[in-house]
């Protein structure tokens, strides 16, 4: 199997809704799992150090969201953003929940989404997160996608989602072979 994000040809992989549902909460397990060590980097812009905790509380509320099966991609992406806002805590659950609320936008209500609608859907290209502070919780998604610093996290998102989307099992992960 190639691996997630690759390409075989014209074929691009695409995500369907389980696999998008698994892969955030492979996410949201290893934000909660480094809720310390994003504590510690949290400097900006007051050093309360109380970055991971909200996020981590902010996740807690995603992954207890997509718990159920969902229908579609569709079902997942309004369940994930709602439950994000639902659950936010502090600036930082604010933001990541404008962030899921643009990835929801952004994969609208497709059947599957390719790897690269889902990179363009985590696009900050209209300025609703803004720059990133370093030491901030938006600092830390710039340096995630940036592919700089707080490396032991787990990597690119594509990484991420390659990892977490486990293999083929013929319904998980599908082919398509237009763009």
């Amino acid at each position: 199997m190639a691996a997630m994000g690759s390409q075989v040809g014209a074929s691009v992989l695409v995500l369907s809704r389980e696999t998008l549902r698994r892969c955030v909460i492979a996410g949201a397990e290893k934000v909660i799992a480094h809720r310390e060590q994003l504590n510690a980097i949290n400097v900006f812009p007051v050093p309360d150090r109380d970055t991971g905790t909200n996020l981590a509380a902010t996740m807690r509320a995603v992954v207890a969201g997509l718990r159920k099966p969902l229908p579609s991609v569709d079902a997942v992406g309004k369940t994930l953003a709602a439950s994000a806002l639902a659950g936010a805590q502090g600036n930082s659950g604010v933001i990541l929940a404008q962030f899921f609320q643009g990835l929801r936008e952004g994969i609208g209500d497709s059947v599957q989404v390719t790897v690269d609608r889902f990179a363009a859907a985590t696009d900050d290209d209209d300025g609703v997160i803004g720059a990133g502070q370093e030491g901030s919780g938006d600092g830390v998604v710039d340096e995630r996608a940036s592919g700089d610093g707080v490396e032991d996290l787990g990597g690119s998102a594509l990484h991420a989602l390659s990892e977490a989307g486990g293999e083929d099992d013929g319904n998980q992960l599908a082919h398509n072979t237009t763009r």
